[in-house]
């Protein structure tokens, strides 16, 4: 019997994985006809397509016939379709009776004498009756109870409006309210959102929607860009005469939920993760608000989801990635996100208005992000705390108040001394951890103020909590990254205004500018710093695009001229993730910004196009320099060449930098095969005034040999194979460092209906040679089986995927805090060590040492720091 349960447990468990997992991705041979990819019914919004050249393709799905036709894909192109799949087919026709058999009130009638007139029914009737409204939902109530937790009541609740409310005005709705709120797991390419309440009205022109939203600037505008989470509403209207006059208004205010950050992470030779995130000024505890983050890989944004290149944990702020990347400690990873900041109610207010009169475009944008400094959240602010915040200006570590308190001695806390050192000639009063009742009276609270930037570290000890050590500056320089005070959060404020204009000379050229005004404020409390909060930037051009040259190519042209104030800023990022590493500049550097870029290409299709682009940059008191770009494709029947060339060239005040890129991939393509090389070169030096090599960015040669079979073969295989060798700076020259190869082996097969097995094979190992071969060599394998069938006629989906990487786990500190309650997990086994105080060795879990201790010993439970 119990072999028993353990089959059913598992098939139960297997099913329950899968009902979470409809997601499915398969190739198929373009039948350039409306075909069907699933017997289930396809969700429409769910539903990608991208032919065997990764461009995405037009289509449309009839969910009455569950039928794709493909619009814009050739009859040739494999074609990569995603979709989520719901657990019926609505095309199908189901019925257990004839509905004929039913009256309005569901009352079964006898066959025999369902045509007889006495069937005449009044309509049902309703409590509240919405006719044309779709009104779905529930509401739960329940109990938990357990060993070690009281008694609580749980409630749910769940609704979904849609229809009309009136001829004009239709609704759309969603509230879910839960009595435990929590964050999603990153860990699908989606999110369902709890906790969330949205409700939108509209009609043809108007639109009115309210609750959580999150707001984005149009397309238009070049130097607005954000994307927020946020609590309020939004007002868009639509209005004009005729196809000459269009314009739309649209208004928003709302409380915003958190704040916008961009970090860069270090990374590590064959982990993959976890990697953490952390705020602005270094803190380690940061809550990141779902669906906001973007995460880059050597400038590519990265697919959330177990399925595809990294997970996240939103409330730990971890990211780790899976087995379709791979981390090497040339990796250059960054990530976008927003974390919540609760210290002061922040309200946020856009506007934006479109007009198209006859062939000119005119737009304008607000945007407004203002803490209210008079309603702090979660700091109290004495008037000595205001004061302290006037006199800071725009330094957030000169905001600080004294973080020790005097105090009566605790053997259960952690408590220090005063003492004096000598510091280059200077008597310095420090604190010093302490177990002596007579001396240990200051208890002692640090902040993390950055490397380089405090006095104390963290030191290893067996003390029932974290301890922090003093370490003497080296040459005036400080050594540590903690400070005995208390960071007073400032209230901040950003605004920006944008005015632009487009107006289309002819079919193929447009002339178009845009005008930006910024207003960042970093302390509202303090009129210190303000000199630098206002900025502007403008842009103005010239484009060409679809003129037909060469018969059937056509040629694209353009030029502009952009200008950054020194003291512009910007909302969120609005140029590409690596801008300023492409030259060679460095973003702490302030300086007005000068730009001149200019652009000709012609092009026929994807695989017969040439592009080349110049762009000259000059930034203040930084970086003076041009950069070029090409790319070329070319195809000869079934051998496609595609090649992509970056040459920059660049001067600071000091240095000097040369940077040469190049990736060219040729392949053969037939119907059951495609094979191919790769060739990539990265190149940057960056040298003196004397001409010495004192730097690089980067440094590498990379060939790759792949082999695949067909996307649509019923076993798929793809073979791949990297030699890479890196180079590092050795006094004033590049000297080889490393040599890596990387092997990758990917077979997949469908058999029997809705039947997968998927495995994927990584092997990476890192060689350290020449004047670097002291160092220990890296050896990185990593696997991934993939697993998922149907059985009883797929009424039971069955998953199994097991993976193995090289992580790491997060170091932790513990806190044992006493509880008289009995509900607590570990015990104080006493004073082991005679030194009057606890240490976290002695305490011990309850069951295991529980029978020695006297009865007056508390019950104490365990906290993570």
């Amino acid at each position: 019997m119990r072999a028993i349960g353990y089959i059913a447990f598992f098939f139960f468990s297997l099913s329950a994985v899968a009902q979470t997992s409809n997601y499915r991705c398969k190739w198929v041979l373009n039948p350039n006809v409306a075909f069907q990819v699933d017997t289930l019914s396809l969700v429409p919004e769910s539903i990608t397509i991208t032919s065997g050249s990764l461009e995405n393709v037009s289509f449309t799905y009839d969910p009455t016939t569950n039928e794709i036709l493909p619009e814009n894909a050739s009859f040739n192109d494999s074609l990569y379709i995603c979709y989520r799949v719901l657990p019926f087919n609505l095309s199908e026709e189901r019925k257990n009776r004839d509905v004929a058999l039913y009256d309005s009130l569901k009352v079964f009638r006898d066959n025999l004498h369902y045509d007889s007139p006495y069937l005449v029914h009044d309509e049902r009737e309703e409590l509240f009756s919405s006719p044309g409204l779709n009104k779905t939902g529930n509401l739960s109530r329940g109990i938990s109870f357990g060993n070690n937790q009281n008694v609580g009541v749980n409630s749910n609740l769940n609704i979904q409006l849609e229809g009309k409310l009136t001829d004009d005005v239709s609704i759309l709705g969603s509230i879910s309210d839960q009595n435990i709120p929590f964050q999603p797991e990153g860990n699908t390419a989606t999110l369902q959102e709890f906790d969330r309440v949205y409700i939108k009205l509209f009609t043809d022109q108007t639109e009115l929607s309210a609750g959580d939203l999150r707001l984005t600037n149009k397309e238009n505008s070049y130097f607005l860009k954000y994307l927020k989470n946020v609590q309020g509403g939004q007002l868009t209207t639509k209005y004009g005469s005729d196809t000459t006059y269009v314009a739309e208004t649209s208004v928003g205010a709302a409380i915003s939920k958190g704040k916008f950050n961009s970090i860069i992470l270090d990374a590590v030779e064959g982990v993959q993760g976890p990697y953490k995130l952390r705020g602005p000024d270094g803190e380690r505890f940061v809550v990141v608000i779902a669906n906001s983050e973007k995460v880059f890989l050597d400038g590519e944004q990265l697919r959330r989801g177990f399925d595809f290149d990294y997970v996240i944990d939103y409330n730990n702020g971890e990211i780790t990635f899976t087995n379709n990347v791979v981390i090497t400690r040339f990796s250059r990873i960054r990530v976008d996100f927003e974390y919540s900041d609760l210290n002061y109610s922040r309200t946020t207010i856009n506007g934006s208005h479109y007009q198209t009169m006859g062939s000119t475009d005119f737009y304008a944008n607000y945007y407004s992000e203002k803490d209210n400094r008079n309603n702090p959240l979660n700091v109290d602010l004495e008037n000595s705390d205001k004061e302290i915040l006037a006199n800071a200006g725009d330094n957030p570590f000169a905001a600080t108040t004294p973080g020790f308190d005097e105090t009566d001695f605790s053997q259960d806390r952690v408590l220090y001394k005063t003492d004096t050192v000598d510091v280059d000639g200077t008597p310095t009063p420090i604190f010093v951890y302490s177990t002596n009742p007579d001396s240990a009276q200051y208890e002692v609270r640090f902040s993390l103020v950055g490397a380089g930037n405090g006095n104390y570290v963290k030191e290893n000890t067996t003390a029932n909590g974290v301890v922090y050590k003093f370490v003497f500056p080296v040459g005036g320089e400080p050594q540590g990254e903690y400070e005995p005070v208390q960071l007073l959060p400032a209230p901040q404020k950003k605004q920006m205004v944008t005015a632009g204009l487009e107006h289309r000379i002819n079919k193929t050229e447009t002339i178009k500018g845009e005008f930006a005004f910024s207003d960042v404020d970093r302390n509202l409390f303090s009129e210190i710093d303000n000199d630098d909060n206002q900025g502007y930037a403008y842009v103005v051009g010239v484009n060409s695009k679809g003129r037909k040259v060469l018969e059937s190519y056509e040629l694209n042209t353009g030029i502009d001229f952009e200008y950054n104030h020194e003291n512009f800023n910007r909302i969120d990022r609005f140029r590409y993730i690596e801008f300023d590493r492409d030259w060679s500049a460095n973003t702490a550097v302030q300086g007005q910004n000068i730009f001149v870029n200019g652009n000709i290409g012609i092009k026929k299709n994807k695989d017969n196009l040439v592009d080349y682009s110049i762009s000259f940059r000059d930034k203040e008191n930084d970086v003076t320099g041009t950069q070029q770009r090409f790319i070329i494709n070319k195809s000869f029947d079934k051998v496609f060449l595609r090649s992509n060339g970056f040459f920059l060239n660049s001067k600071t005040s000091s240095t000097s930098s040369k940077w040469d890129r190049l990736t060219t991939d040729l392949s053969w393509r037939k119907a059951l095969l495609t094979t191919g090389v790769k060739y990539a070169l990265d190149k940057n030096v960056i040298t003196n005034a004397e001409d010495e090599v004192v730097g690089t960015a980067m440094y590498y040669d990379a060939i790759t040999g792949y082999l695949q079979t067909s996307d649509t073969s019923k076993v798929f295989t793809a073979i791949d194979y990297t030699y890479r060798e890196d180079s590092d700076t050795l006094k004033d020259r590049m000297s080889l460092s490393t040599v890596a190869h990387t092997a990758n082996i990917t077979v997949k097969s469908n058999y029997g209906q809705g039947s997968l097995v998927k495995l994927k094979t990584t092997y990476r190992q890192l060689e350290n040679v020449g004047a670097f071969a002291y160092l220990e060599n890296d050896r990185t394998l990593m696997n991934r089986l993939d697993w998922n069938t149907g059985l009883f006629k797929r009424m039971i989906r069955s998953e199994l995927t097991l993976s193995s990487i090289t992580a790491r786990e997060a170091r932790r500190d513990f806190l044992y805090l006493p509880i008289f309650d009995g509900s607590g997990t570990h015990v104080y086994v006493g004073d082991l060590n005679d030194i009057g105080v606890r240490d976290i060795d002695e305490f011990s879990l309850k069951g295991e040492t529980i029978l020695i201790l006297p009865m007056s010993k508390p019950l104490c439970q365990q906290m993570i720091l």
